[in-house]
């Protein structure tokens, strides 16, 4: 919640498309709380210090087979 509709200084959106790509780019053995370490560093990397108008909630599953 809150990553796709957040923007950065330049009024730019996250995005959906940014959060994909940006989890596909990881590698499929990663943690899944690494992922979340990640994912919220690359998100507050994007934000250039503009602060959150709502909260925000990351889940990370790992499904195995």
């Amino acid at each position: 919640d809150a990553f796709p509709e957040s923007t950065n200084m330049a009024g730019d959106y996250y995005g959906t498309e940014r959060l994909e790509e940006f989890l596909l780019a990881l590698p499929s053995e990663t943690p899944a709380g690494e992922v979340v370490r990640l994912l919220i560093e690359h998100f507050d990397d994007f934000r250039g210090g503009r602060l959150l108008k709502d909260d925000a909630t990351v889940v990370a599953l790992r499904r195995t087979v």
